[in-house]
């Protein structure tokens, strides 16, 4: 698709990019922001209780807008929209 610079292919640098402290970094953060939410709402599923715990209710609503926007950006990416789409895309969702 053509010549990209560095400081668009790596904004945080090529050397910081592939460092196994940003690898870990990650790994962590989708752990803790991902798997930690969808575990809870599996315990409080699994536990039968008639009435959805309020901790329940305020993840699982900010975990399906984060579903929705990672699947509509890989959809974007395999389409391969032009990359002001690409850009745009982000924005959008976080402007709702």
């Amino acid at each position: 698709q053509g010549f990209f610079p560095d400081q668009y292919t790596y904004p945080l640098g090529r050397a910081f990019t592939m460092s196994g402290g940003y690898d870990l970094w990650l790994k962590v953060g989708g752990l803790i922001g991902l798997w930690a939410p969808v575990l809870l709402i599996a315990k409080q599923q699994l536990s039968n209780v008639a009435v959805p715990i309020a901790s329940t209710r305020l993840v699982a609503r900010p975990l399906f807008y984060l579903c929705c926007q990672a699947t509509s950006e890989v959809v974007f990416r395999r389409v391969t929209a032009p990359l002001p789409i690409r850009i745009l895309l982000p924005v959008m969702h976080n402007t709702v």
